[in-house]
């Protein structure tokens, strides 16, 4: 069983991570959550790495069952092997609460799960939090970019 979310405010980007073969990738990944945004990046990023080999090779459905034990996030990000090789390090975003009883595993086309830019993620993260915009809307918007990402 995979480890239990910190608590955390509603409006944190959560990212896992999942895949530990490229350190320089990762790194990578966290600068650029860690950069300020907003219309003038002025906001802060509010992240909660979690850089845990026991996630390590965690799949998409298992994160999912970990993130609805004692969170209330509504989107959980992923750093998995795709994320660090390519160039531009999409995460995978996952809706932790889509449908619980749905049978069918994730995959990239799902209303689930999009690709999106690390940068992305707060603007996604907040209007998310404030219920402007659904997941699935996001989702809609990635599968629809030639790469499959969501490039906000």
């Amino acid at each position: 069983m995979l480890p239990r979310l910190e608590s955390h405010h509603e409006y944190t980007v959560v990212v896992i991570r999942t895949d530990y073969t490229d350190d320089a990738a990762w790194a990578e990944v966290t600068a650029e959550l860690a950069e300020p945004w907003g219309p003038d990046d002025d906001l802060p990023a509010i992240v909660l790495l979690v850089d845990d080999p026991a996630w390590a090779d965690a799949e998409p459905d298992d994160v999912l069952a970990a993130a609805r034990r004692g969170s209330h996030t509504s989107v959980v990000f992923v750093a998995d092997r795709h994320t660090m090789w390519c160039d531009d390090h999409p995460l995978l975003a996952l809706d932790p609460w889509y449908d619980e009883e749905d049978p069918d595993p994730i995959d990239i086309a799902s209303p689930r799960a999009f690709r999106i830019l690390p940068a992305a993620t707060h603007r996604v993260k907040a209007n998310l939090a404030q219920v402007n915009l659904f997941f699935a809307e996001f989702a809609e918007s990635a599968h629809a970019d030639p790469d499959g990402v969501l490039r906000w």
